[in-house]
């Protein structure tokens, strides 16, 4: 519960919050910056499926929609 529920404003405290990512969500993108960085060095840019960087990217964004760096790395694997 936060001052939102009872207000329909956030106090201070709580801006922010919901941009905020477990230790756990922090760690797995690294993982996947790591999986993707070592993806793109083999040559698996978009494939195979769950082994490429696209889809190292891919699940960044599910874990974290504002990911920056990864979308711009998937721009860069468009272009």
């Amino acid at each position: 519960v936060n001052s939102e529920t009872f207000t329909g404003r956030k106090s201070e405290k709580d801006e922010g919050k919901e941009n905020v990512l477990s230790f756990k969500s922090q760690m797995q993108i690294q993982g996947l910056f790591e999986m993707a960085e070592l993806a793109k060095k083999e040559g698996r840019l978009t494939s195979p499926e769950n082994e490429s960087a696209f889809s190292a990217y891919t699940e960044i964004l599910k874990i974290d929609p504002n990911n920056t760096k990864a979308k711009v790395e998937l721009q860069k694997l468009s272009d």
